[in-house]
């Protein structure tokens, strides 16, 4: 009866070096993300514009206005009605919204209407995090923009 030798590869020792490293640049890049205050609010503000800007899409469609209100917590989008601001919540990209990152703190906080038609009123809002700050800004013509 031969003795057969017990261990791994080098084949087999590489693969698993390399499953490793991939795992290890997997999870470094994302808690870099995690812990970056200014990428964080950076992908807050792009999240944040996206979203009115189909608001402001879909005021235009409709023909009624919409319009945002922060707090602490998150965001939400109200529709004019007969009655009225009514919430959206049945529409997935303007339902109520929690931040993504905790501590957003968002100036003016009076709420933003946003108008059915094709040039409307410019208005600037700040998003801060940690005494970092982004503004996003609307010239009246309906380009968002996120500045510094």
């Amino acid at each position: 009866m031969q003795r057969r030798p017990r261990g791994f590869t080098l084949i087999e020792l590489m693969v698993v070096l390399v499953i490793i490293g991939i795992c290890t640049a997997g999870i470094g890049l994302g808690l870099g993300s995690l812990l970056d205050p200014a990428r964080q609010l950076r992908q807050e503000s792009e999240r944040l514009a996206q979203r009115l800007q189909v608001a402001r899409d879909e005021a235009r469609i409709d023909g009624r206005p919409i319009r945002w209100q922060a707090s602490a917590e998150g965001y939400r989008f109200s529709r004019r009605d007969n009655e009225g601001w009514v919430e959206l919540r049945r529409d997935d990209l303007l339902r109520p919204q929690q931040w993504q990152t905790r501590g957003i703190e968002v100036q003016p906080k009076a709420a933003i209407e946003l108008s059915p038609e094709w040039i409307g009123v410019p208005w600037e809002l700040a998003l801060s995090l940690d005494g970092r700050r982004l503004r996003l800004r609307d010239d009246g013509s309906g380009q968002l923009q996120v500045v510094q």
